[in-house]
């Protein structure tokens, strides 16, 4: 959705990995974007090669974001999922 990858975001949990520092790993599942079964399979192995990791959670999609892109004058992508629609 943010039009950037993720390589910055996993770097960063590796580098935080080898100074040895506990690591919560906590991804927002937005629907039609990351929650097809192939992208949770590929967020459920990226863990298993990091020593750190000592929780994991999957956060469920929360529309109440929206009003901020009405606010901002930006097209809400998923506005046809409604406020606080969970997965």
């Amino acid at each position: 959705m943010t039009e950037v990858g993720n390589a910055v975001i996993l770097e960063n949990l590796r580098r935080i990995d080898e100074r040895g520092k506990s690591i919560w790993v906590r991804v927002p599942l937005i629907p039609e974007y990351n929650d097809s079964i192939e992208n949770l399979r590929r967020v459920a192995e990226f863990p298993k090669t990091l020593t750190n990791v000592e929780k994991m959670s999957l956060l469920p999609y929360n529309g109440a974001g929206g009003t901020k892109y009405l606010f901002i004058g930006w097209k809400y992508t998923l506005e046809h999922r409604g406020a606080w629609n969970g997965c």
